[in-house]
């Protein structure tokens, strides 16, 4: 099937293409909402401008709009904006997306591919544990943007997460009660390299953290050099 994906340059939507282009689809566009705010409870936030970048890499077309707001019917807006272009532009037949456990989100995604007669593609969903430790030893590597969760402090900032620090997490979910594949939110990542890359995002900036909460603000980023 002719697919376009949901993408915010996360681990969960990179790792829904990989496995969309495995089960035999053909991802033909990558389609991007640059929210305004961190607090969308369906939109992740950071990193999204430079998923041009990670697309690139993949060799596939990318599309970006913008949500002025959290706001449903806006967030609504942008999509329909991207569906729409994507189904004149590239033909498409269905929509991947990332969600794992999120019912929200799910309802919201499949929303929008009732709206445009498109078939729903969630690779992903149901996936439990032991999904961070699957996606590194498949060749994954995604970098932490942001923290704002109990036991995760400033120093995951701007790490690119390894194994061992995959097994911290399974710890951490057990003594603060966090989601250890960050479906909760307790984490924002952004893909520097996977199966599917041709080369690697280079990314350059420095942690901010206050002291309960962090990000990793991106001050440049480059294909397979230093940026």
């Amino acid at each position: 099937m002719r697919l376009g994906a949901l993408f915010s340059g996360g681990k969960d939507s990179t790792f829904a293409v990989y496995r969309a282009v495995q089960d035999g689809h053909t991802v033909d566009c990558l389609l991007t909402v640059h929210p305004e705010s961190a607090d969308s409870h369906l939109l992740h936030h950071p990193g999204t401008a430079h998923a041009p970048l990670q697309a690139a890499s993949m060799g596939v077309d990318w599309r970006g709009e913008e949500a002025p707001s959290t706001d449903r019917d806006e967030e609504d807006a942008a999509l329909d904006r991207l569906a729409e272009w994507a189904v004149r532009k590239h033909r498409i037949e269905g929509l991947v997306h990332g969600g794992i456990r999120s019912a929200f989100q799910r309802k919201r995604f499949e929303g929008l591919c009732r709206r445009h007669s498109l078939e729903p593609v969630a690779p992903v969903w149901g996936l439990g544990e032991g999904h961070l430790m699957r996606l590194i030893r498949l060749g994954f590597r995604f970098v932490v943007l942001g923290v704002s969760a109990g036991g995760l402090d400033g120093s995951w900032l701007g790490r690119v997460v390894t194994e061992v620090d995959a097994a911290r997490l399974d710890g951490l979910s057990r003594t603060h009660g966090l989601a250890a594949d960050f479906e909760g939110g307790e984490a924002e990542t952004f893909v520097v390299d996977c199966p599917l890359f041709a080369r690697p995002v280079v990314l350059c900036g420095r942690a901010i953290w206050d002291g309960y909460t962090g990000r990793f603000e991106i001050a440049a980023a480059a294909l397979g050099r230093r940026c």
